[in-house]
């Protein structure tokens, strides 16, 4: 058998095996795009305020607490956190963090530093009727 013979009895790649492979790859290709188009449009939109910065956060997540673990967001023991992180996510939901600082309270001789949540600015007294009046005056400050 010479060579000429021998490149006779080889199978060679036709145009409908091309053609083929063409359409398997496009329909491959089209799954591919429709997967992160629909991955895309299935994320719930969050909207996050942690210290007083909002960004808003799409997400496949089911819970609050599995949100801010995936974002990295750590919470200590005195934060606050609005909803619980336990709570199911919601499309458009707000989702709050509030970080509690050592606050120094020196009153009726005493100086104590206690966890608090209250905000920076435009934090006020609470006024009669409230439920909480102070008693003592108190000097206020906070640690950065």
């Amino acid at each position: 058998m010479t060579h000429s013979q021998a490149e006779a009895v080889l199978p060679t790649a036709s145009s409908g095996s091309r053609l083929s492979t063409l359409i398997l790859g496009g329909i491959l290709l089209g799954s591919l795009i429709l997967a992160i188009m629909l991955w895309q449009l299935t994320a719930r939109p969050v909207d996050i305020t942690v210290d007083g910065l909002n960004e808003r956060v799409t997400t496949h997540r089911t819970t609050v607490g599995d949100l801010l673990l995936d974002l990295g967001i750590q919470v200590g023991p005195h934060d606050t956190i609005t909803p619980a992180p336990d709570s199911p996510i919601q499309a458009g939901m707000q989702l709050l963090v509030a970080r509690a600082r050592p606050t120094r309270i020196i009153a009726d001789g005493q100086d104590r530093t206690v966890a608090d949540v209250a905000p920076r600015r435009g934090w006020r007294w609470p006024t009669p009727g409230s439920g909480w009046i102070p008693t003592i005056w108190c000097w206020w400050t906070a640690w950065p």
